[in-house]
């Protein structure tokens, strides 16, 4: 077993199957008694976390995760009264997480590094911004209370999974489960219209969400937030491959046919960077045989596809070919204008209705989706020069993995991937407001950094042991 300061690095003894049972159970109950007894199995799942997190149990971070995979993120919350529900499972994740974090930091003193004097400076310049922009808009402080419900958040959530002594490959078992719950749901949901959701989904067109409907979403309500998690899942199946040579066929496909499902354009743009992306940086192209058998799975794959789900792929393509770009691009243009005369931003609350009160807002914003719909569009926007804080804060920690990109060039090239791909999803719309994004992306930078620790740990075991192997054996 590997230690550095106060945090185990390896425990053998201990095993991910608490986590998987527990993962399990959280899909198969919460969707179903979201109405019920959410109150009480939000506390119960917290609770479990807490103690599996005080007795060592690896895998108690992802906990987290599962519970905010089962939330439906709906754009109709406002007017239902699903919306007095949703706050029971986020208040749970968030209270436990800050007690874990509680009893790791300040009680047992773990690891107090992860905490650098760089990151306290940006997250606090972000809480004072959002501080005097709460006074300016006189929002009751909202604005400070939202950046601490998720900037906070997530940095607290980097730091007690850090401390999970799971290791990489548990935390992508863990999110292989993760995924195959999802996706049973939401092929019920699409073809079989079976939802727990359903009575909020069939309210899409109370509520005139047009562009939503006939689109799956799974438990999580939106389209582009399952399509998100298509995306950063099949990311990790990249990854894995890099890094462990390992290749989930099935699971793969599986990606495939949820992303169709999604009718997303993001999942089909990202998904084609993504493995654009990992035939370079694994140096696939430098490999003649690999190129023929991944051209030959491509061709598979693309003719099983036409024969099976022509339907739906009809209905993305469609999609691609009568969607307009002037949302997208009025919202650059709308901003571009806003920005040059509010260099010092106005703050994030009422954002939207202050760019088309003041006269900025350029067509395509006011007959379009009537917001942004982009994370740097809005923080540019809401803080002008400011913005770089929020930036540096949610890149930090990728830039963390900076100082191993010569020594381990493959888990470097998988950070980056995963950085490249928040950067892309927040192109198309405002990823830092879903709670289960944030602790996905913080979870994953986690343990991604750790198995740089870990693997030089094993390095350095080797070594010793094959020179104590040859001092024996010589003298």
């Amino acid at each position: 077993m590997g230690v550095i300061g106060n945090v185990s690095i390896v425990n053998k003894k201990n095993t991910v199957t608490i986590a998987i049972v527990a993962v399990i159970l959280i899909f198969s109950f919460v969707p179903w008694m979201f109405y019920t007894n959410l109150p009480v199995l939000s506390i119960i799942i917290g609770i479990v976390a807490v103690w599996m997190a005080y007795n060592k149990k690896i895998g108690y971070s992802f906990i987290f995760i599962a519970l905010s995979f089962t939330i439906p993120y709906s754009p109709s919350l406002e007017k239902d009264i699903i919306a007095d529900y949703i706050w029971w499972p986020i208040n749970a994740i968030r209270e436990s997480i800050f007690l874990i974090f509680i009893l790791y930091y300040v009680i047992r003193k773990m690891y107090a590094k992860l905490i650098t004097k760089h990151l306290l400076i940006i997250l606090s310049s972000l809480l004072i911004l959002s501080f005097l922009y709460s006074i300016y808009n006189n929002s009751n402080f909202l604005e400070l209370i939202n950046w601490i419900n998720t900037a906070f958040y997530f940095i607290l959530f980097y730091f007690i999974t850090y401390n999970d002594q799971s290791s990489l490959k548990d935390f992508l078992l863990l999110l292989d489960i993760l995924f195959i719950c999802t996706s049973i749901y939401t092929i019920i949901e699409f073809i079989f219209q079976i939802s727990p959701y359903q009575s909020l989904y069939s309210q899409y067109i109370t509520f005139g969400i047009e562009d939503e409907i006939g689109r799956a979403k799974g438990l999580l309500g939106h389209p582009l937030v399952l399509s998100s998690l298509v995306i950063i899942y099949q990311v990790t199946l990249y990854i894995r491959l890099m890094l462990f040579k390992e290749f989930k066929a099935l699971l793969f496909a599986l990606t495939l046919v949820i992303g169709v499902f999604t009718t997303s354009r993001t999942t089909v743009v990202i998904m084609a960077f993504s493995f654009i992306y990992y035939f370079i940086a694994a140096g696939i192209y430098k490999n003649p045989k690999k190129i023929i058998v991944i051209i030959f799975i491509i061709t598979i794959t693309i003719f099983a596809a036409l024969n099976s789900l022509q339907y739906y792929i009809n209905n993305n393509l469609n999609r691609i070919e009568t969607s307009s770009s002037e949302h997208r691009m009025a919202g650059y243009t709308s901003v571009a204008n806003f920005s040059a005369d509010h260099i010092l931003g106005v703050g994030y609350t009422d954002l939207t209705k202050k760019i088309k009160v003041e006269g900025y807002a350029s067509k395509g914003l006011i007959d379009g989706f009537g917001t942004l719909d982009n994370f740097f569009l809005t923080q540019i926007a809401a803080y002008g020069i400011f913005s770089i804080i929020v930036f540096a804060f949610y890149f930090y920690l990728f830039f963390k993995s900076y100082h191993y990109r010569k020594k381990n060039k493959m888990l470097f090239r998988s950070a980056f991937m995963l950085f490249l791909t928040w950067c892309l999803i927040g192109l198309s719309f405002n990823l830092e407001s879903y709670l289960c994004l944030l602790l996905l992306f913080s979870g994953l930078y986690a343990k991604l950094n750790k198995q740089y620790l870990i693997e030089k740990i094993e390095h350095k075991e080797s070594l010793l042991k094959n020179n104590n192997y040859a001092i024996n054996h010589y003298c």
